[in-house]
């Protein structure tokens, strides 16, 4: 009698302790965090993770928004976009991703719906046209206030500035 053994290779799935971070940059014309069918995929914007040792892993997204960051090892990473990537007409969104990635795992829902940008004074950076706006209000409230004070009044007016409860009760009350 005669043995005959026979071996046949099954085919090898590699095993891989690579991690991937992936997502979607839009903009979000209603500022609701979901991606509608009339808001488009912002392309070139830089999406940054970096991992509790500091170590910054970069991708950028394609025409239609998404990215994608791979051969990243097992750990934490905060994830976000890179601001000075952004169209100045954009802010970014206020959240941030910290995502704990086993050996092998994927998060592919890190998406960011960035918001039409707030301006006042198109050529003034955001912050800069909010102090403007502040400092324009207050000295038209202090103007009104100093004219109610100064019209039909038997008591003198108001030596010093009105005080800050003041200026925004009458602004709120108008000329």
């Amino acid at each position: 009698t005669s043995l005959s053994l026979t071996v046949a290779a099954a085919p090898v799935t590699p095993v891989t302790d690579e991690a991937t971070i992936g997502g979607l940059a839009w903009t979000d014309l209603d500022s609701n965090g979901v991606q509608d069918t009339d808001e488009s995929g912002l392309a070139d914007i830089a999406v940054v993770a970096t991992d509790e040792a500091g170590t910054i892993y970069v991708s950028t997204t394609t025409a239609d928004g998404r990215f994608r960051i791979e051969s990243l090892p097992a750990g934490v990473y905060r994830v976000s976009l890179d601001t000075a990537t952004l169209p100045d007409d954009l802010e970014p969104p206020a959240e941030i991703f910290v995502v704990a990635l086993g050996s092998g795992t994927d998060f592919l829902d890190a998406d960011f719906g960035c918001t039409e940008a707030v301006r006042n004074f198109p050529w003034l950076p955001v912050s800069a046209a909010a102090a403007v706006v502040a400092i324009v209000a207050a000295l038209v409230a202090l103007v009104m206030v100093r004219r109610r004070e100064n019209k039909g009044s038997d008591t003198p007016p108001r030596t010093g500035p009105p005080a800050p409860t003041t200026i925004l009760t009458e602004f709120a009350k108008g000329p």
